[in-house]
């Protein structure tokens, strides 16, 4: 069994969401969004799990191939390097049969970096990178200093409470769930910062229906008391 990020003390959350249909779900384009991951991170993969483990490969090669062999869907997918998660792909809906044609699902995207000190900048072009291969409704970046032994358990609940909060459909109407550091808005999101001092509501273009929003701590609890968002921290 792998040992779960056992090198890395502080672990910086990138997060990615898209509310799809059925057919929306069955044409996201998932190798080329994993595929500009690994080449815009120049990231190594040395262990590959695919829908929950149901098969594992020791390179993305040899994962590539069974997939262009197979023309099977992935539903999730984790890839590792250096005995480290690095990402975290899933499509739930593909997991379901007999889905009626309305049915709404996530598409998620986690990747876990260990905390080089990447600012705006850096989050700011990957995301206008990834925006140009699909398009996310929302995403943020985030922290956690937890300790080793906690580091799995912080990691799977980052996954699983997205996916059972029902609220994170109501994204593309402008629900927002939390802020942090930095936070891909959609359009419909951006309407909730309009009581908001100028001096905090700062955005980046990202695409024509996504804006960067980056804050410093001490913003974030403004932000929070303001837009009356839980003062907790929180990882979703």
């Amino acid at each position: 069994m792998l040992k779960f990020l056992q090198k890395r003390k502080k672990i910086i959350v990138v997060k990615l969401f898209k509310i799809v249909t059925y057919s929306e779900a069955s044409g996201f384009k998932t190798e080329a969004i994993i595929d500009f991951c690994l080449d815009y991170l120049g990231v190594d993969i040395d262990y590959v799990s695919w829908n929950y483990g149901n098969k594992t490969w020791k390179k993305y090669s040899s994962f590539k191939n069974f997939m262009q062999k197979s023309g099977k869907e992935t539903v999730e997918l984790s890839l590792y390097a250096d005995e480290n998660q690095f990402l975290c792909f899933g499509n739930e809906l593909l997991n379901q049969m007999n889905v009626a044609a309305d049915r709404t699902g996530t598409v998620e995207l986690t990747i876990y970096l260990n905390d080089g000190g990447f600012g705006q900048h850096f989050y700011s072009d990957l995301f206008k990178k990834i925006s140009k291969v699909e398009i996310f409704d929302c995403g943020y970046v985030c922290s956690t200093t937890k300790k080793k032994a906690q580091a799995h358990d912080v990691i799977v609940n980052v996954h699983n409470i997205d996916i059972t909060n029902n609220k994170t459909f109501d994204v593309k109407n402008g629900y927002i769930r939390d802020v942090y550091g930095h936070n891909l808005l959609n359009l419909n999101q951006l309407t909730q910062l309009g009581n908001l001092p100028d001096n905090i509501a700062i955005l980046s273009d990202i695409s024509d229906d996504l804006k960067l929003w980056t804050l410093t701590d001490e913003e974030i609890e403004k932000v929070k008391s303001i837009l009356s968002l839980p003062i907790e921290e929180g990882l979703v």
